[in-house]
């Protein structure tokens, strides 16, 4: 009996050792193949969200990516054999420990220009970074990363640009029980809101950067349409740079301010706002190149970071860009 017994937990460990899950996640690719980046040694998604316009449906979007990730008994066969290998593949079977888990949502995209006085869409806001201190035990965790929110749509006819989605959440699940480790509960099933819900959040469409809870760093407002004002603000606030994300990321530095301010444009332009900070920059609020309207669009945030706003003109608006998408580190203690 007991050596049927010490069989089956070896059989249990050669399975789990393969990375199987229970079947609602076994279709799910590994996390070291398909979502690990060795450059920043972490996780995050292997494609980003497009600017929305006419000709990007939302629908198109992607909300996030989930993979399976495993983590082994310190002393298995399995674990050693992991730790032999190279390349990306170093990122497969973890040990069992305890580990500093760095997870952030995507960052929110940016505000479409309008035809409207405030012709510059407002920056989209950087996500906030979340540092937990999490004992991974041996077993089969799901990932979810969130996407960047999709950059508002520009303007279509007489409407003005529509405002930027939020960017969406990020989780460690482990797979045996549902239980979540570490990020928002309910990440793997979230679904983003439909464009009516998300205009009706946004509020007056103003030109205000977008704000979200304590410590997340502000997109900057997009310039007004008139003498003086043409020039989109950088993340933050309309007259200064922003500040920098929050502090306690993976290299315990702050994200540097979104990029989003521009030459004086011409007297009709309004330029967009720069996306806040995450763990990487904001990106940059569309605007004009040598006198030419419309010439630079807005930019992408980095990681965590929100997508900057359009331009409008009188006559003409750009969308806004998406914000940068989210992450998960694990740096052993």
């Amino acid at each position: 009996m007991k050596k049927t017994t010490f069989k089956m937990q070896r059989l249990a460990l050669l399975l789990f050792a393969c990375g199987m899950a229970p079947a609602y996640a076994a279709d799910l690719p590994s996390c070291a193949a398909a979502n690990y980046d060795a450059a920043r040694d972490l996780f995050t998604l292997n494609k980003s969200n497009t600017a929305i316009s006419l000709d990007h449906p939302l629908k198109s979007q992607i909300v996030n990516q989930q993979c399976l990730l495993t983590v082994l008994p310190v002393n298995s066969p399995a674990r050693r054999d992991a730790a032999a290998q190279a390349g990306p593949n170093r990122a497969a079977g973890l040990p069992a420990r305890r580990y500093v888990v760095y997870l952030s949502n995507g960052g929110d995209g940016g505000a479409g220009g309008t035809q409207r006085e405030n012709g510059g869409g407002g920056g989209g806001a950087g996500a906030v970074q979340q540092r937990q201190v999490v004992a991974l035990s041996p077993g089969v965790y799901k990932l979810t990363l969130g996407a960047g929110g999709p950059g508002g749509n520009a303007c279509n006819g007489t409407f003005g640009g529509g405002p930027g989605w939020s960017g969406s959440p990020t989780s460690i699940m482990r797979v045996s029980d549902g239980v979540t480790v570490a990020g928002a509960a309910g990440a793997d099933v979230w679904a983003r809101p439909t464009r009516r819900a998300n205009d009706k959040s946004a509020g007056v469409l103003d030109g205000h950067g977008g704000t979200g809870a304590a410590g997340q760093a502000s997109g900057g407002a997009g310039g007004s349409i008139g003498p003086g004002l043409q020039s989109g603000a950088v993340s933050g606030t309309t007259d200064v740079a922003g500040p920098a994300g929050p502090t306690g990321r993976i290299v315990e530095a702050g994200g540097q301010p979104g990029a989003g301010d521009h030459p004086v444009l011409g007297p009709n332009i309004g330029g967009g706002g720069g996306g806040g900070a995450g763990m990487e920059n904001g990106g940059g609020g569309a605007g004009e190149t040598d006198g030419r309207f419309l010439d630079k669009l807005a930019v992408s945030g980095g990681l965590g970071a929100g997508g900057g706003g359009g331009a409008g003109f009188l006559n003409q608006c750009s969308a806004g860009a998406p914000g940068g998408n989210g992450y998960i580190a694990l740096r052993g203690i």
